[in-house]
């Protein structure tokens, strides 16, 4: 009989990003939605966004699902940081992502729910 241990989570997939200071990128979960990281550099200053779950089709219905966040910031252009953050979204146990594809910005914007609509309709 033959018992496996020392059991290791392996990457199953990969991302490439050819300019991480100026990228948007879908992340994709298998039960929570899908989240969205943009960053865009100008002049040696990094504005980076993360919103999600959003569920594909929902703009319009109800966008804001429990556990929705939005996340800011504007830093000096750091590639680690961005690293850092990419790798934060990629790899959270908790949003269980499955896919992630870089994509067009307007796509994300596209996704973006109207928070305060949607606040003061379903609060």
């Amino acid at each position: 009989m033959i018992f496996e241990f020392d059991q290791q989570p392996v990457f199953t997939q990969t991302l490439e990003i050819g300019d991480i200071g100026n990228t948007t990128i879908k992340c994709s979960s298998s039960m929570n939605g899908d989240w969205f990281l943009r960053t865009k550099t100008v002049m040696g200053k990094t504005s980076l966004i993360i919103f999600g779950p959003v569920i594909a089709g929902s703009v319009e219905d109800y966008p804001l699902i429990d556990g929705f966040a939005v996340s800011f910031s504007k830093f000096d252009y750091k590639e680690r940081l961005i690293i850092k953050a990419i790798n934060q979204l990629l790899n959270d146990p908790k949003k269980d992502i499955t896919y992630a594809e870089e994509m067009l910005e307007q796509a994300a914007i596209a996704n973006f729910p109207d928070i305060m609509n949607t606040y003061e309709n379903f609060a």
